[in-house]
């Protein structure tokens, strides 16, 4: 007669990312763990978000790769299973995915048909997603001053630096033609920052 002993549980610990590790949107984690069972009975291995199971694998190396991965800060862990059913948890991993926009450089406008005889200035001015300009205070204002028009009446300004100061997000942004008479506001253009 053989007696069986209890089940023992499993082990496991997530290898990769390293806790810390940062990453571009929109990313891809390669997510690694190492699991071992005192049964040697590895049914899975799977690969959390928080609570979010987000794939699994069945055979060593325990891998999964986690695709098109947001801008944002994640818990990561891995959860390894035996064939009894018992299993055990990682320590929780910290990765973040951060954003690649690109600040928006050039302010190109069409120059008011009264340019020569009635404006003095133009002014830039950005307001908050999903604002109305005609009644908002803006985010931030830029005088543009009174550039020379192309030969196709365009003006092209560049504002890097203004625009790259911004907080990132969406915006919507107005150009006003100012002058003795007042101002002509420009229809809004959403921009992200």
């Amino acid at each position: 007669m053989t007696v069986q002993g209890a089940n023992a549980p499993p082990s496991v610990t997530l290898t990769a990312p390293t806790t810390g590790a940062s990453f571009t949107a929109p990313a891809t984690i390669a997510m690694a763990a190492t699991a071992s069972d005192p049964e040697g009975q590895i049914a899975r291995v799977e690969f959390l978000n928080g609570t979010t199971v987000l794939g699994s694998d069945t055979t060593t190396p325990y891998t999964f790769s986690w695709s098109n991965v947001p801008a944002g800060s994640y818990s990561l862990r891995a959860v390894a299973y035996d064939a009894a059913g018992a299993s055990a948890t990682s320590a929780a991993i910290t990765a973040s995915v951060t954003s690649t926009s690109t600040p928006p450089r050039l302010v190109v406008f069409t120059a008011s048909t009264d340019h020569a005889t009635n404006v003095t200035s133009y002014l830039l001015e950005v307001f908050a997603a999903n604002a109305n300009p005609n009644t908002a205070t803006p985010v931030a204002s830029s005088s543009l001053g009174k550039p020379t028009p192309a030969a196709n009446n365009d003006i092209t300004v560049d504002r890097l630096a203004f625009f790259t100061a911004l907080a990132p997000g969406t915006y919507v942004t107005t150009v006003s033609a100012i002058g003795p008479g007042g101002r002509t506001r420009s229809a809004a253009v959403t921009i992200t920052r």
